[in-house]
């Protein structure tokens, strides 16, 4: 696969031209693909790398769990009548968990591409997109 582009602005003339694209997903936390410049204006696929991060989907699967057993014991409690407050704060804990348990994690991984890219752009005029 070969993408056609046109790049304005100023690079190092010394240095081929390179363009990185990350995407983030459920299964594979990111995936970053280098694009290289094979001749000019003409871009090629040449390095891929895939980040996961199984502790994190581990961790996220558990408080995953213990919120949808939550909610059915919520949901259980209201068709009695009986009063939820206790359980709906331990909701609203555990969700708030789960949010600073993946933002944490993905501070880590944008670390390790930022580091990546670092390194590329000591080689290439380096596109983050």
């Amino acid at each position: 696969m070969t993408i056609k582009c046109e790049v304005k602005g100023s690079f190092d003339p010394e240095k081929p031209m390179a363009a990185l694209s990350v995407d983030l997903g459920i299964k594979k936390t990111g995936v970053a693909v280098l694009l290289k410049e094979e001749t000019e204006g003409t871009l090629k696929a040449s390095q891929i790398k895939i980040y996961t991060q199984k502790a994190k989907q581990r961790k996220l699967n558990q408080l995953d769990n213990q919120i949808a057993s939550l909610q059915r014991k919520v949901e259980t409690y209201r068709t009695k009548g009986k009063k939820t407050k206790n359980l709906t704060r331990k909701l609203k804990r555990l969700a708030t968990k789960r949010h600073r348990l993946a933002v944490q994690y993905d501070h880590v991984l944008t670390a390790q591409i930022v580091k990546w890219v670092a390194r590329l752009s000591r080689r290439y005029n380096v596109i983050v997109g």
